[in-house]
């Protein structure tokens, strides 16, 4: 016990308070000075299939909406091409050129921090990252990972204030895109 440190949960290189200024100097190295808002959405390293068809069905509404509005959007590596072309088969060019789709970032603690609001899982180092940076959060937890550990750290923030919690059935179901704009 006395060689033992609690630490809490460890984060990625890069992550850090986020001020405004410091929004918008990421903003700026990432080429999306020009926007006014900026919407992030990750569904981790490998995506996620329901976060993105629901991206894609509500992404017209969103960018007509809020002016200036750019979504950026990681797919997952498998997934960056027909997600790509769902956006360009979904969207008017013009509302198009406001979505950027990524496979993967490896610097994703710089798109976090350049973002208003960010749409992910409900990972704890997601969680820890994010709330490092006092970023407001849509999470849409995997209720099937092991013992639904993403949907108690998803419930336990949504019970505090800290996020807005979208169920995977309410992502899932393509009738419902309100629910995710």
């Amino acid at each position: 016990a006395e060689k033992t440190v609690s630490v809490g949960v460890p984060v990625g290189h890069g992550y850090d308070e986020v001020s405004q200024k410091t929004k918008l100097a990421y903003r700026k190295q990432l080429g999306l000075a020009d926007y006014t808002h900026m919407l992030l959405v990750t569904g981790g390293g490998l995506g996620a299939t329901n976060i993105n068809n629901a991206m894609v069905a509500s992404a017209e509404v969103l960018l007509q909406n809020v002016p200036g509005l750019v979504i950026v959007h990681t797919v997952g590596k498998q997934h960056e091409d027909s997600v790509s072309n769902a956006y360009t088969k979904e969207l008017p060019g013009s509302l198009r050129k406001r979505v950027i789709v990524r496979d993967y970032l490896s610097d994703l603690y710089r798109y976090s921090a350049a973002a208003d609001v960010v749409l992910a899982r409900g990972g704890a180092t997601n969680f820890a990252e994010l709330a490092l940076q006092a970023k407001p959060c849509v999470i849409v937890p995997n209720p099937l990972l092991t013992g639904g550990h993403q949907l108690k750290n998803a419930q336990f923030y949504s019970k505090k204030g800290a996020i807005v919690l979208l169920d995977e059935e309410t992502v899932r179901d393509d009738t419902n895109k309100v629910a995710v704009t």
